[in-house]
């Protein structure tokens, strides 16, 4: 009975994880989508590493005085990043970020489902030009 529960359990967390990470994906999409209409579509090739996510993050986390809304991205998310096959991973394509779910590869911003990467405003250098 106990193997049960543990199975049930399980599964219904990954269901969890896997809502919590799409609703991610569509909020950084969301915001990309409205950073790209008030500024001006963000054009980069999607690069080994995570200099790309980042490069888009950021920008989306900006705020520019000049364009209503921003920033378009909650400025208090700073994600770590990695290639980390057992974890929920944002990967740029060169148009908008998809989600690399467990057992598949790339480098992308990692999900924290216990929210550790969020609280604290993400500090740019004086000199941060955004895409």
């Amino acid at each position: 009975m106990s193997a049960l529960a543990v199975a049930v359990f399980s599964n219904v967390t990954n269901r969890s994880e896997n809502s919590v990470a799409n609703e991610i994906q569509e909020r950084l999409n969301q915001a990309l989508t409205k950073y790209n209409h008030s500024i001006h579509e963000i054009e980069l090739q999607p690069e080994e590493g995570t200099e790309d996510e980042i490069a888009v993050l950021r920008s989306l986390q900006w705020k520019d005085l000049t364009a209503p809304g921003s920033p378009f991205m909650r400025p208090d998310w700073d994600p770590e990043t990695g290639n980390a096959s057992d974890t929920y991973r944002l990967i740029w394509n060169g148009r908008v970020f998809k989600l690399a779910r467990p057992g598949t590869a790339g480098d992308g911003l990692i999900i924290n489902f216990d929210a550790e990467d969020t609280g604290k405003p993400v500090e740019f250098p004086e000199d941060f030009s955004p895409l």
